[in-house]
């Protein structure tokens, strides 16, 4: 019976045979890592699918900012609303927003009294108080378009517009601002924050051109544009009270008066 014996390897073989036995003992099996490369690669397309996420988000939020609707500051530009009830204008407001909550405080949908808001644009009274305000809201929808509003009839409207405009001819509470700059009333303004505003667009302290708040009270003009406003703010403190103001002496100052006076924008 023949002896097997067994074949030697070269020293290369060898070599390579020792190095490919200790490579396969010290590393872990490939399955392993097949599947920490595929883990590897899940985590960084989440993370790429998140980045896309957020700058489409971004994006989004920036056309949904764009295309927002323009805020308007309705005093400014030349809303006033009198709440009609009855025979009567119980008061007036500059923002639309202010006027509903006072027709809402009546019970809902209550037919007794009569009411509505009246819509006065640039010192003219809307015949029809069917849609008001800049946005042209459905005041003729009633309560479920906000407007606790109640009419009985054309007729019952008319009334109510008749009343609007005596009041407004005669006002009770309301005030307005004219900006008097060098010769002329530049705008007339029915919050005194606008008015100030103008008047701060002038180089701080500026002694050219003359200029002031001229205040209309019930409609007819102060004399005196000391102190104005319903607070009674002080524009003779001038810039240091927030009025960017600027008159040399009485003389200019009953100059501009008699400017407001003459000026017939409301």
């Amino acid at each position: 019976m023949s002896e097997t014996v067994p074949l030697r390897l070269s020293g290369l073989e060898a070599g390579l045979e020792e190095e490919k036995d200790a490579t396969d003992a010290d590393s872990p099996p490939r399955t392993v890592w097949g599947a920490g490369r595929l883990a590897l690669w899940m985590v960084c397309g989440l993370a790429l699918l998140g980045c896309a996420w957020c700058l489409n988000s971004r994006a989004h939020i920036g056309l949904a900012v764009s295309a927002a609707p323009e805020f308007i500051d309705e005093a400014s530009a030349g809303y006033k609303y009198s709440v009609v009830v009855g025979d009567k204008v119980t008061k007036t407001y500059y923002s639309l927003q202010s006027a509903k909550h006072e027709l809402n405080s009546f019970p809902k949908g209550a037919s007794k009294p009569s009411r509505m808001i009246c819509e006065v644009k640039k010192g003219v009274v809307t015949k029809s108080p069917s849609k008001i305000g800049p946005s042209r809201q459905n005041q003729a929808a009633g309560v479920k378009a906000g407007f606790n509003k109640w009419w009985w009839d054309q007729a019952d409207i008319d009334r109510m517009v008749k009343v609007c405009e005596a009041d407004d001819k005669n006002p009770t509470d309301t005030y307005m601002y004219r900006v008097v700059v060098g010769d002329k009333v530049t705008k007339t303004y029915y919050t005194l924050q606008s008015a100030k505003h103008e008047l701060n667009s002038f180089p701080k302290g500026a002694s050219k051109p003359s200029r002031m708040i001229c205040e209309v009270k019930k409609g007819v003009v102060t004399k005196s544009p000391s102190k104005i406003g319903p607070s009674r703010e002080n524009q003779a403190a001038g810039v240091k009270a927030g009025f960017n103001k600027w008159w040399w002496d009485q003389a200019d100052i009953d100059r501009m008066v008699k400017i407001c006076n003459a000026n017939t924008m409301k």
